[in-house]
């Protein structure tokens, strides 16, 4: 019976069954529990969204009350500005009497005094608390009447502190890092906390820096507009211009080198000259390295090229045309190159002074590797001697071991054609003598000089035609001498006898078939021993084609006369003329307002135009602000400058290419070099996004947005 029993199937299947059951209970219970979790996190994270929004909601209006403060400082700043001008403050400072006790408005000190008065004004409302805020919404009378809203005169941070910020009145909004415009920028750092009864804390933070405005911008902030994109395009051509789009560099009064680094222009440089033409006070100034192509390669100024200072290194890869080219009697270690001392005629250029070449100062060098033409003879002179060419050295260290020297080589240099298609010859052409000035009578009434038979003239050599050395003479006793006086003050003097006549003649500079003031010095070098000076001059002595003077070379006097290149110097002399004749700025297209753009193309590099014919305000050009134009010093730029005003440039310049004119000067300055290459063909197409708003007329206008003020950075989660 028993083993019946259990031997029975009876209930297995029950017991299966039930099994299943619970493993399907277990798994459902742990998917229920899995969703549970997950619905609980996203409603988590939900949480976690809406804090941050909530949080960052502080910022965004803490930026609208800044934006609306800055517009409410610009108005203010206005105010202010209006305000003094009525009231006449500060017109001591800008304002001045004429010859007739006028009162005359100095505009230039006028329109910084205005700056002033904005900028203060601005600063003031932003940083202070002051009665009068805001000025769109109230007039002055209202105000003072205590009709403002309670927080109206509050300064920005109070306003941001206290706002009652919409979306969440429980919004924590502290400002830590202020920064009230110890410079021109108001940096404050702002900080936006959002604690919800339930659920976590969320922090975030942002950095607002508020720029200084321009009083002369024009800013709004509309409730509508549409923006705009404007495309100007600048190219010489389209502008019209003529008069200077040849040069590399054009200024209508001086171009003037001060700065401590290396200048190197690819280009014609022209100067009409106001004061100085081309003076080099400091650096290096390389011009046309590497033989740049040009039509017409030159440096050309109607007044003198200068150099006045130490340790000055000057390289003309071109032809020079001046009145008088100068290394001046306060320069030491200085040198001046012309050409290449290496390399074939296409690396020799060519030197054409109206008046002299000299050289002054100590341990320093001119080379000439070409060609030289001095080629006013005199004719013209009227009163001075500026207007008869020659070499003068006063340097007292000419000569010696390492001390100063003039090389002259007269080789066969670069082609050059006038216009009737011949061409000009190589060598060393003067056809003027030296004068001896600042001589007087006397009692130094009357003003003397005294021209010598010296076309390449060094210092001291003038005692030649003195009676201190007429036992030199052959003839010593059929010369006549006459007293001149040099003062060393109103009262002392020295008195000297310079030879005037011969055999009762008067003594020319030159004469080929007897005595004349250059046989003086010959007959008085030849009889005499370290007597004259006579070293540290080289000239190539066969490629000397006119001296109408004597000549110093290699320690020998000696001259050359050759009145049969007469016609040819006429020749040189026309063309001088037109290499020097005045420049002019003129454009037939003037933009109609001043035209101020740099922007980066698709390559990297940056276009620069600045236009301006409107007024004479000078501008600088450097690599930080505040300058008219602010460069990169690490970038190529392309463009076109024209000023009516001074150029002052500063900046490093790794390359420009275009052209730089202006009808006033150029000042090279700063320690940075600069690179210069001409390029006429530049063409600059700027496109620039504006903010237009339709009148009465439907025209439209253009302002600044105030929030191009407003700059954000920084931002960060904090919790």
């Amino acid at each position: 019976m028993i083993r019946e029993y259990i031997k029975s199937n009876k209930g297995a299947s029950l017991v299966m069954v039930m099994f299943y059951m619970m493993i399907l209970i277990m798994l459902g219970t742990t998917i229920m529990a899995l969703g549970l979790s997950n619905f609980k996190m996203k409603l988590m994270d939900e949480d976690v969204k809406t804090s941050l929004y909530i949080a960052e909601s502080g910022l965004e209006e803490a930026h609208a009350i800044i934006e609306l403060e800055v517009k409410n400082a610009i108005d203010y700043g206005n105010y202010i500005v209006e305000d003094n001008w009525e009231k006449k403050v500060d017109e001591d400072y800008y304002t001045y009497l004429d010859t007739l006790e006028n009162t005359k408005i100095d505009k230039v000190k006028l329109e910084e005094k205005m700056e002033d008065w904005f900028e203060d004004a601005y600063k003031e409302y932003l940083t202070t608390e002051i009665v009068g805020k805001p000025f769109d919404k109230m007039t002055i009378e209202e105000i003072n009447n205590g009709e403002a809203p309670g927080n109206y005169d509050k300064e920005l941070i109070d306003k941001i502190l206290n706002a009652s910020y919409m979306y969440d009145l429980t919004l924590d909004v502290p400002i830590l890092e202020i920064d009230k415009f110890s410079g021109d920028i108001f940096h404050m750092k702002v900080i936006s906390t959002y604690t919800p009864s339930e659920g976590l804390e969320k922090k975030v933070s942002q950095r607002f820096s508020i720029k200084l405005a321009n009083k002369n911008e024009n800013y709004k902030m509309p409730e509508s507009y549409f923006v705009q994109y404007d495309t100007n395009q600048y190219n010489l051509q389209e502008l019209g211009a003529s008069g200077f789009t040849d040069n590399a560099i054009t200024a209508m009064g001086d171009i003037i080198f001060n700065q401590s680094s290396k200048v190197s222009i690819k280009g014609n440089l022209h100067a009409n000259g106001k004061n100085h033409g081309i003076l080099i006070n400091n650096g290096t100034i390389e011009v046309n390295k590497d033989n740049y192509e040009l039509i017409n390669n030159k440096v050309s100024t109607a007044k003198d090229i200068r150099i006045d200072g130490d340790n000055i290194n000057t390289n003309f890869n071109t032809n020079i045309f001046c009145d008088s080219l100068v290394i001046s009697e306060d320069s030491n270690n200085s040198k001046l190159n012309i050409g290449s001392v290496v390399g074939s005629s296409t690396d020799k250029y060519r030197l054409f002074t109206k008046d002299d070449l000299e050289l002054n100062g100590m341990t320093s060098h001119i080379n000439i590797y070409g060609s030289y033409y001095g080629f006013s003879d005199g004719s013209e002179l009227i009163t001075e001697h500026d207007s008869s060419s020659a070499i003068v050295i006063n340097s007292m260290d000419l000569g010696e071991v390492g001390g100063s020297s003039l090389t002259i080589t007269g080789e066969e240099s670069k082609e050059y054609k006038f216009d009737d298609n011949t061409t000009l010859s190589d060598g060393i052409l003067i056809y003027g003598t030296t004068s001896i000035d600042n001589l007087y009578d006397e009692n130094k009434l009357n003003k003397r000089s005294y021209q010598t038979g010296e076309s390449v003239s060094i210092i001291g050599n003038y005692i030649s035609y003195t009676d201190l050395v007429k036992e030199y003479l052959d003839d010593k006793d059929n010369y006549s001498y006459n007293p001149y006086y040099y003062f060393y003050n109103d009262v002392e003097n020295l008195e000297l006898f310079f030879a005037d006549s011969y055999n009762g003649e008067e003594l020319k500079v030159f004469n080929s078939s007897g005595k004349s003031k250059t046989s003086i010095i010959k007959e008085v070098s030849n009889n005499s021993t370290g007597l004259l000076t006579v070293n540290g001059v080289t000239l190539g002595v066969d490629k000397i084609l006119h001296t109408t003077g004597v000549y110093v070379s290699g320690g020998v006097i000696n001259n050359k006369f050759q009145d049969s290149y007469s016609i040819e110097r006429s020749k040189i002399s026309d063309e001088y003329d037109v290499m020097t004749a005045d420049g002019s700025i003129s454009l037939t297209n003037e933009p109609p307002n001043i035209v101020n753009e740099i922007y980066e193309d698709e390559e990297g590099n940056i276009g620069l135009a600045y236009i301006n014919v409107e007024n004479t305000n000078p501008i600088t050009i450097d690599n930080s602000k505040p300058s008219t134009i602010t460069i990169p010093s690490d970038k190529e730029i392309y463009g076109i400058i024209i000023s009516k005003g001074d150029i002052n440039i500063k900046g490093t310049i790794k390359e420009f290419k275009g052209v730089i004119a202006t009808q006033g000067d150029i000042y090279f300055e700063g320690s940075g070099d600069k690179h210069i290459i001409y390029n006429k063909e530049v063409e600059l197409i700027v496109a620039k996004e504006t903010l237009n708003f339709e009148d009465d007329s439907n025209e439209f206008e253009t302002y600044k947005n105030y929030s191009d003020l407003i700059e954000l950075h920084g931002w960060k989660i904090e919790k």
